[in-house]
C-alpha cells in the first residue's frame, strides 16, 4: 500500500518552492527528487521517528537523506536549512513543529520517512501520523535514556503495535551511557527484550572510539568525523575479540526468546564463534521477531559527528521493519481492488500556492 508517495511527492514540491522562492538561500540546485519507479508493495518501508525533544530526530533525518543520495549537502537545524523543518518558525526555533515526509531508497527498499515534533505541546502531531506507520524508530539521547515524551510516543505507538527499533544518539557527548540507556528501555518503557545490534568501544580514558555492527561484521572508527567508513573486521583486527563476545552473547538473546533459533544454535555451536557463520539464519530471527514485537533491536551513533554512523539504522529499516503488505489485515474496496490509500495529512500551504 503506497500510503505516503503521493503527499511525500506535494512535500518535495512545497519544500523546492519555497528554496526557490528566495524564502531562504538558494539552494535548490543542491537538492533532487526522489525517483519513484515500480516500487512492489512489499519493497516499501512507511516509518516515523519519534523521541523526546532534542534526541536529534531530525539530524538523523537529514543524514539519512544524504547517505541515501537524495540530498547534495547535510543540513543543520541550528543553521535553519534542513529538508524536513521547512516552516519559517520551525527554522527560527530549531525545533520540529509539524511533520514531514521524505522518501529514500535503501538497500533496494522504498523507506517513506516521518520526521515527527518531540515538543510535548505537538503530542497529537505525533499520534496523527502513528496511524500510517508500519514501524517505528524511537531515537534517545545517550546521556539521558528514555525521557517523558519518549515514554508519551511510545505508548502511541504501542496503541498501533508498531514494530520498533532504537538509534541511540549522541553516544559522544559527555556523560553518554550506552548500557543505561538501553537498561532505560526496560524500567521505563517497559520493553522485554531490547538486544542491542552495534556496540560502542571505548579508549582506557572512557572516550569513545568506534561502534561495531555485530550483524555485518563491520566497525567504524569515530575519530575520522564525517570522514569515517564501516571497514569489515577479521581475525587481524583490533576489535575482532570484541566482535566474536559481541555476537556470542547477541546469539544468545536470541535464542532465549526463539526456540527454533535456540535449536539451530544447539546443532551449531561453533555459529557464535564464526564471524560469517549463520548470518542469514540471524538476520531472518532477527527480522522475525522484531516484526512480532518480540524484540527491539538496538544501535547507536552520534549522528551530528559521524553521519555514517547512521547507516546501521538505515539498514534496520530496509531489513528488519516490516511492509505495508505485511501489517494491514483489512482493505477497504471503495474504488476496487486497485487502489487503497491513508492520508495523514494536507500540506494546505502547498494548496494555496498552486492556486495563486
Amino acid at each position: 500500500m503506497k500510503k505516503l508517495i503521493r503527499l511525500d511527492r506535494l512535500r518535495w514540491l512545497l519544500f523546492l518552492r519555497m528554496y526557490s522562492s528566495g524564502k531562504a538561500k538558494n539552494l535548490s540546485s543542491q537538492y533532487r527528487m526522489p525517483s519513484f519507479g515500480n516500487i512492489k508493495q512489499s519493497d516499501i518501508r512507511n516509518v516515523g521517528i519519534i523521541a523526546h525533544i532534542d534526541a536529534g530526530k531530525t539530524t538523523v533525518t537529514e543524514r539519512a537523506l544524504f547517505l541515501a543520495g537524495v540530498t547534495k549537502f547535510i543540513g543543520d537545524v541550528d543553521s535553519g536549512n534542513t529538508v524536513t523543518d521547512f516552516m519559517e518558525l520551525e527554522r527560527e526555533r530549531g525545533i520540529t513543529i509539524q511533520s514531514a515526509a521524505v522518501s529514500l531508497m535503501w538497500g533496494g527498499k522504498q523507506i517513506n520517512l516521518i520526521d515527527t515534533p518531540g515538543h510535548v505541546d505537538f503530542t497529537l502531531e505525533v499520534e496523527r501520523c502513528i496511524r500510517v506507520l508500519d514501524g517505528a524508530i524511537v531515537i534517545l539521547d545517550a546521556s539521558a535514556g528514555v525521557q517523558a515524551q519518549t515514554i508519551t510516543v511510545w505508548r502511541q505507538a504501542q496503541k498501533f503495535s508498531l514494530p520498533s527499533v532504537v538509534f541511540i544518539n549522541k553516544m559522544d557527548k559527555t556523560g553518554a551511557d550506552f548500557e543505561k540507556s538501553v537498561e532505560s528501555l526496560t524500567s521505563r518503557l517497559g520493553v522485554g527484550s531490547p538486544i542491542p545490534i552495534c556496540l560502542p568501544t571505548y579508549s582506557s580514558d572512557g572516550q569513545l572510539t568506534g561502534i561495531i555492527d555485530l550483524l555485518h561484521h563491520c566497525f567504524l572508527d569515530i575519530n575520522q568525523k564525517n570522514s569515517a567508513k564501516w571497514n569489515k573486521l577479521t581475525e587481524t583486527s583490533k576489535n575482532f575479540n570484541e566482535l566474536m563476545s559481541g555476537r556470542e552473547e547477541l546469539l544468545s538473546k536470541i535464542a532465549d526468546i526463539d526456540d527454533a533459533f535456540a535449536e539451530l544454535l544447539l546443532s551449531e555451536p561453533t555459529a557464535a564463534t564464526e564471524s560469517s557463520s549463520m548470518d542469514s539464519e540471524v538476520l531472518s530471527a532477527i527480522k522475525r521477531l522484531t516484526k512480532a514485537r518480540k524484540m527491539v533491536p538496538v544501535v547507536c551513533g552520534s549522528a551530528l559527528r559521524v553521519t555514517t554512523s547512521v547507516v546501521p539504522l538505515l539498514d534496520m529499516c530496509a531489513e528488519l521493519l516490516p511492509a505495508p503488505n505485511e501489517r494491514n489485515q483489512a482493505i477497504p474496496t471503495i474504488f476496487g481492488n486497485k487502489f487503497c490509500s491513508l492520508v495523514f495529512k494536507v500540506y494546505l500551504r502547498y494548496l494555496t500556492m498552486e492556486s495563486e
